[in-house]
């Protein structure tokens, strides 16, 4: 099971690896991915990449999950 993170701050982002490194090494088959953002930001207006570079979670929302599922439709397909 693989899990990916969208974390707010860079505390928030230390604190999940260290739990997710400890479920790791309890259980192989778990994975994770952690993506650290420097503060919550706020919903684009317009989403054009001016606006949304700023690394801020909600700012990059959008262009991320868009990533994000084009990442899981070529690996699913893989399968």
């Amino acid at each position: 099971m693989h899990f990916h993170f969208l974390i707010e701050d860079p505390s928030g982002k230390e604190l999940i690896e260290k739990i997710m490194g400890k479920i790791e090494n309890d259980n192989q088959q778990v994975t994770h991915q952690c993506i650290g953002y420097h503060g919550l930001g706020g919903f684009t207006k317009k989403n054009t990449v001016k606006e949304t570079k700023d690394g801020k979670l909600l700012n990059d929302l959008a262009t991320v999950l868009r990533g994000l599922d084009k990442y899981l439709q070529i690996n699913i397909c893989k399968e």
